[in-house]
């Protein structure tokens, strides 16, 4: 028996494996659970649709979510947002640090993002300056009682933020915090390029060796027809100039 296997490169922009989401759009890439998928965009339109406050909310990049959650945001899901620049100058960093504390109405302390993840009873906002991220975390309530906790990550480079809104079930929050400390620890604009993966795929599986012959002969009639072709249409240019 006789394969023949061509491997090509996928070049996407989205997500491009079960591990590695590629933005070309923000020049970036970071890695995700291998569990997770990255839901089709109407399903995440019409749950955003119905959630949302306002239209901004609409305007995202991605969502994810563990493949085995159903619906998806039953458990812990993360949605991406994007903002790009021309260039994040030093002055535009300072000012989305104060106008994101003019919104709260309080200073960001600044200290590590993840040594306040750590802290389960903090929800003192931070900003990282070594990392350059902002962290802003909160409980979702229903009446007097927790829902859900959730994660707000501005994480500014130089062409933009990205901003990484996560949500978990609060009684399962401790066990999955680690996830967007990973996800957004794994951020990275360094070689995008070589991120995306190379994939196979499955041209012909060819059972024995006459039908593999046959191939490489219809193939070969083929560039036959066309050299002929040429030919002709070379030798029908030169009669014309000669009259």
């Amino acid at each position: 028996m006789k394969k023949i296997v061509i491997a090509i490169l996928f070049l996407a922009s989205v997500n491009l494996s079960a591990e590695t989401y590629v933005s070309f759009k923000g020049g970036f890439y970071f890695e995700y659970p291998e569990n997770w998928i990255q839901i089709d965009f109407n399903t995440a339109d019409l749950f955003l649709s119905r959630s949302a406050t306002d239209i901004s909310s609409m305007e995202y990049e991605a969502v994810f979510a563990p493949a085995e959650s159903s619906p998806f945001f039953a458990g812990e899901y993360l949605i991406l947002k994007l903002d790009t620049f021309e260039w994040l100058y030093e002055y535009k960093e300072d000012s989305i640090v104060e106008a994101v504390e003019a919104n709260l109405g309080q200073k960001l302390l600044r200290t590590s993002a993840w040594d306040q993840l750590a802290d389960t009873n903090s929800m003192v906002p931070v900003y990282d300056t070594e990392n350059k991220i902002i962290f802003i975390q909160s409980d979702l309530t229903q009446g007097i009682e927790i829902i859900k906790r959730s994660v707000f990550i501005k994480k500014m480079y130089d062409k933009g933020v990205a901003e990484f809104y996560f949500f978990a079930q609060h009684e399962t929050f401790e066990s999955s915090k680690e996830v967007i400390k990973n996800i957004v620890s794994s951020f990275s604009t360094e070689n995008v390029e070589e991120a995306l993966p190379t994939e196979e795929l499955k041209v012909a599986d060819l059972d024995d060796d006459t039908d593999f012959s046959s191939t490489i002969m219809i193939t070969a009639a083929a560039a036959l027809l066309i050299i002929i072709a040429i030919i002709v249409r070379m030798k029908m240019a030169a009669g014309r100039k000669e009259e």
